[in-house]
Formats: structure tokens, sequence, C-alpha cells
């Protein structure tokens, strides 16, 4: 049996005192998941994330364009 890290506990502590809400889906599937959730939140961090209200008006206008093409090619 896996030693729990202290990251997984916290992820556990703060699931079940409800600092982290579920929206949709199963606690009993998330609370199964929860030891890969340090694994998760470091492949998630490992980017710089960029939202658009947060771009320039130039970054916005190729951030919309890039979208429109992105869309066209998977035909969506």
């Amino acid at each position: 049996m896996e030693k729990n890290t202290a990251e997984e506990n916290k992820f556990l502590t703060d699931f079940m005192l409800g600092r982290i809400k579920l929206e949709k889906g199963s606690k009993v599937t998330i609370l199964g998941l929860a030891p890969y959730a340090p694994l998760l939140i470091d492949a998630l961090t490992q980017v710089q994330i960029e939202f658009p209200d947060e771009l320039t008006s130039e970054e916005l206008i190729k951030y919309r364009a890039y979208m429109e093409e992105f869309r066209k090619n998977i035909n969506v």
C-alpha cells in the first residue's frame, strides 16, 4: 500500500471540508482519484495560463483569429 503524501492529504482535507467544490460527478469517484491530484496539479501548472480578459486588445485579436481558424480546422 502506498503512503499518502502531504499533497494528497491536503487535497482530501480540503475536499472533505468543502474548500474544493464538486460541480459534477461522484464524490466516491473523486476520492478514488485523489492520489493522482498532485500529478494533475503539477501538469496543469507547468504552463502559464492566460485568460482572454487578461489580454491586451492586440493579443485578443490574435487569440480570436487563432480560435476561429482552430474551430474551422476541427469542424466545430
